[in-house]
């Protein structure tokens, strides 16, 4: 095996070759588009997304069929304990509970409430940042029940002004709530420019971090699920609140954590998330799979819904809040509603679940946080009262509520990122790994055996128009795989085994004038260049996945929620080509070379099936899997990342 990589150039000199290379693809590469524009099921561009949504479909239906069957409490109890168990398993577990060093650093006082600003570490040097929002004793002696309310995705964080109101109104009314910056959102960003600026935050900082998550065989979850378990002890760890009163109440992104935490935490008495339950089978692959946070690897292939996460601790009680005109559908909430109501019923507490609509947009409006404090003093204070939010009640500014003097805390002296910590897991990870086996190679990428690929027949095949010795070859696997190739002859008398191109920039850049494949041709190699599935003419067009991961990061997360890996995917798409292009050549094997981000499936495919893949070159990788842990850097990595891979192996173990 060779790897190479091109040289530098100057940008100038840069951008007139590219623009050289692609005048010089379309002089000659036309007439080598393969498949039609529409297939029999549908624009070839949408292939990939048509295949996976076939598959959750049917998932879904096992999903209801399983929920169908659960008729008895004993049988209700058994699914909650090993669906809990699978949760906890998919997140990669959490870390051990280490000292939380908490520090009370400022206080600021309102006429109905008081605010304590406190810092704790949740991990050694992972520091934590909260603002706790507390009954004047007066009024409300203690101690009081405690609320935990973790933010949405706001670049403000615990100084939103919706979510200060929440935590004000649960104050006034006798409870205490908690309210902390999830990780990259207020004063947790984690990473920063050479001045001090957030290189990115939110949902596109989850999903960044997200990818090193994966490779590691956790989540970014399992960091906010495992801050908001630590906010708990914390609050435990307090004389005036009392640890067998706790509630959790949050929207939107903080509605996913309290949906999380509500499954998963006993602690939690009474749950009210807010701007998220919907259907994930049904509504959510509509609208798209969402950051790295709200993906939990292989939840569609072993079943577990949004319903799943309010029914998961029934009968503890839990109140959705939705709203009429979220982008999160309300028909789904409502389909959740009532599968989590049937169950509840089932166990005896047709009560304990319930559902608030309000005719608005997505966002924390006042009546769904008045709605969340009702329930919160039902079942924490044992008070059912009518609960309104004062029309003149003030909450801090952004400044009042800061916790740190410098506003972010990886300025703090010894503070650990995200990345920090996914660092040492690594380390941890290179001193447990097993021995290599292609067996396991298989089972972590998802790559079935040779004789379980299904075979791929010729549709139609022609001679290129206008181009000498290409041949155009439309294969399918009469399921919905298509995949397009062009063989290219050498005039003269062929040397070696068959070479298999698996060109990131498809069938035109392949045969560019000077491109690899006539480079081939020209030494007398017989070429087969193929688009897999999201390259070339089966490139997604029409997804924008907006968190920076390119192009297939809508597909990607979708084949992750059914416990599969876009690099396995492709890696079959390469076995099931180079299988068929042995029989059309009468080769015992083929030569593989993959560019780009193709690398990586290559490599996976070469060393699962040796016989069949002769040698194999690389062209320009990208970072190893390692490599991206340890800098930190994941930009277009998604694709390229397969859940739990560094648990298993590294790609430069594959290589050797």
């Amino acid at each position: 095996m060779t790897m190479s990589s091109p040289r530098s150039f100057s940008p100038l000199l840069a951008t007139c070759l590219a623009l050289a290379l692609l005048l010089c693809a379309a002089a000659s590469a036309q007439g080598l588009r393969v498949l039609p524009a529409a297939l029999p099921e549908g624009d070839p561009k949408d292939m990939t997304h048509r295949l996976l949504r076939a598959e959750a479909r049917r998932k879904f239906d096992e999903w209801r069929e399983e929920r169908d069957a659960l008729k008895t409490v004993g049988a209700i109890t058994a699914w909650q304990q090993r669906l809990r168990a699978r949760f906890v398993e998919a997140l990669g577990g959490f870390p051990k509970r280490t000292p939380l060093r908490p520090r009370i650093v400022g206080v600021v006082e309102r006429p109905r409430y008081r605010v304590e600003k406190v810092t704790f570490e949740s991990q050694p040097g992972f520091m934590v940042t909260g603002a706790l929002f507390l009954p004047r004793s007066d009024r409300h002696p203690g101690p009081w029940p405690g609320v935990l309310v973790p933010c949405g995705h706001s670049r403000e964080g615990k100084g939103s002004d919706f979510y200060q109101r929440a935590c004000a109104l649960l104050a006034i009314n006798g409870m205490a709530a908690f309210i902390f910056d999830p990780v990259d959102q207020g004063e947790r960003v984690q990473l920063l420019d050479e001045q001090g600026h957030a290189r990115m935050w939110g949902t596109k900082a989850h999903t960044h971090s997200g990818v090193g998550s994966i490779l590691l065989g956790t989540n970014t979850a399992t960091y906010e699920v495992w801050d908001a378990m630590r906010c708990l002890d914390y609050m435990e760890s307090r004389p005036d609140i009392d640890r067998n009163r706790l509630g959790c109440m949050g929207n939107s992104g903080g509605g996913t954590q309290t949906a999380y935490l509500m499954a998963l935490d006993d602690r939690i008495k009474a749950a009210s998330p807010s701007c998220y339950i919907t259907n994930l089978y049904e509504r959510i692959l509509d609208l798209g799979p969402q950051d790295a946070e709200q993906n939990i690897f292989g939840q569609l292939a072993w079943r577990m819904d949004h319903a799943d996460y309010l029914a998961m601790r029934a009968p503890t009680p839990v109140l959705i809040c939705a709203a009429t005109r979220d982008f999160f559908h309300i028909q789904g909430t409502w389909d959740s509603f009532r599968t989590a109501k049937r169950l509840f019923s089932t166990l005896g507490h047709p009560e304990r679940v319930d559902l608030v609509e309000h005719d608005g947009k997505h966002g924390y409006a006042r009546p769904l946080r008045e709605a969340a404090v009702r329930w919160m003093l039902r079942w924490l204070a044992g008070r059912d009262e009518h609960v309104t939010e004062p029309p003149d009640l003030k909450v801090l500014d952004q400044q009042e509520i800061l916790c740190t003097a410098t506003g972010q805390v990886m300025k703090e002296s010894g503070a650990r990122s995200i990345y920090d910590l996914q660092r040492a897991h690594l380390g941890r990870l290179e001193k447990a790994r097993p021995p290599l086996t292609r067996a396991l190679c298989r089972e972590v990428a998802g790559i079935r055996p040779l004789e379980a690929i299904p075979p791929l027949r010729v549709v139609h095949r022609r001679e290129a128009e206008g181009v000498e010795d290409l041949e155009l070859v439309h294969l399918s696997d009469g399921a919905g795989l298509h995949l397009p190739l062009v063989i290219g002859k050498s005039p003269v008398s062929a040397k070696g085994p068959p070479v298999l191109l698996a060109h990131e920039g498809g069938l035109e850049a392949a045969f560019a004038d000077g491109g690899p494949a006539r480079r081939w041709m020209k030494e007398g190699r017989t070429v087969c260049v193929v688009d897999v599935r999201g390259v070339g003419e089966t490139r997604q067009t029409g997804q924008r996945y907006h968190r920076g991961q390119g192009q297939d990061g809508i597909d990607v997360y979708m084949a992750y929620l059914l416990g599969r890996s876009y690099v396995g995917m492709r890696a079959e798409d390469m076995l099931a080509t180079a299988r068929w292009l042995t029989a059309e050549t009468d080769a015992d094997a083929v030569a593989l070379h993959g560019t780009g981000a193709l690398t990586v499936p290559a490599l996976h495919a070469a060393f699962v099936e040796p016989e069949l893949i002769r040698s194999l070159t690389l062209t320009s990788p990208p970072p190893s899997w390692s490599e991206v842990v340890r800098s930190g850097q994941a930009m277009n990595q998604l694709q390229n990342a397969v859940h739990g891979g560094l648990r298993a192996y590294r790609l430069e173990d594959l290589r050797r």
